[in-house]
């Protein structure tokens, strides 16, 4: 149906990370290349590069946005393998599957909130400029508290290590809480 309402095929489609949309794009249009939103993957940057990236995280988030502010693609399509190479992150499956066409899907839902035909122009900046504290406000949220998350493992267990690069910070938090517990009692 969303072919015949495009009226031909696209050749990119920009998504959430919804698995079953993941699985109906693949299996009804398998030759259209498959993207996710910026925003959506950003908010997963935590739990997928914390405990890979250790101390390198907020390194890693630091420069993920100077490259994110490039307006020119060719100037962020030629830094973009150099940073990957820098955190040794060729083989991560998460790097693999960013692409860079969520950007501009990003912005345009962004400045689509403010654009109404009643708004005169005076109230649409001041609009956006609102929006962009807030998006400001978040950024520093996120980064204070990925700095004041656990970086250190408590115990040896290899659970803990598993754990630690799947866990959201606060999860694993909870979860170090309930694993030290853990051995107060005995198996039999």
């Amino acid at each position: 149906t969303f072919v015949v309402i495009m009226k031909k095929t696209p050749k990119t489609i920009i998504t959430d990370q919804d698995p079953w949309m993941s699985e109906a794009i693949a299996a009804e249009m398998p030759s259209i290349k498959h993207s996710f939103c910026i925003w959506n993957i950003t908010s997963k940057f935590s739990c997928w590069f914390v405990a890979l990236l250790r101390d390198n995280y907020q390194k890693w988030c630091g420069d993920f946005y100077l490259l994110y502010k490039m307006t020119n693609p060719n100037e962020f399509e030629k830094n973009w393998p150099l940073m990957v190479g820098k955190y040794d992150l060729q083989d991560n499956k998460h790097i693999q599957g960013m692409v860079t066409t969520g950007r501009s899907e990003s912005i345009n839902a962004f400045i689509k909130r403010f654009v109404l035909s009643h708004v005169s122009l005076t109230e649409f900046v001041r609009q956006v400029d609102i929006g962009v504290q807030d998006i400001t406000q978040a950024h520093i949220h996120l980064n204070l508290s990925a700095s004041l998350t656990p970086t250190s493992l408590k115990t040896k267990s290899p659970l803990e290590e598993q754990v630690f690069g799947m866990f959201t910070p606060f999860a694993f938090k909870k979860f170090q809480q309930e694993l030290s517990k853990a051995k107060l009692y005995s198996i039999i």
